[in-house]
């Protein structure tokens, strides 16, 4: 999604993105307003997949 950034802080941050069964969701953590910029950071789970070799028939070769 072109539309979200990275939060700056926790403070600033309006949504989460998660890794559900190998698909990526958003998750707005309160109610927004028209217009208003989303400020988003990564879900525990999601970051640690970040951190993993990818696997399966799309990975690729060392």
């Amino acid at each position: 999604m072109d539309d979200v950034n990275y939060s700056p802080s926790k403070r600033r941050q309006n949504l989460v993105v998660l890794l559900f069964n190998g698909d990526i969701y958003y998750r707005t953590l309160r109610n927004l307003g028209p217009n208003e910029e989303l400020l988003g950071g990564y879900s525990t789970s999601f970051s640690k997949s970040l951190l993993e070799k990818p696997r399966g028939p799309g990975a690729l070769k060392e």
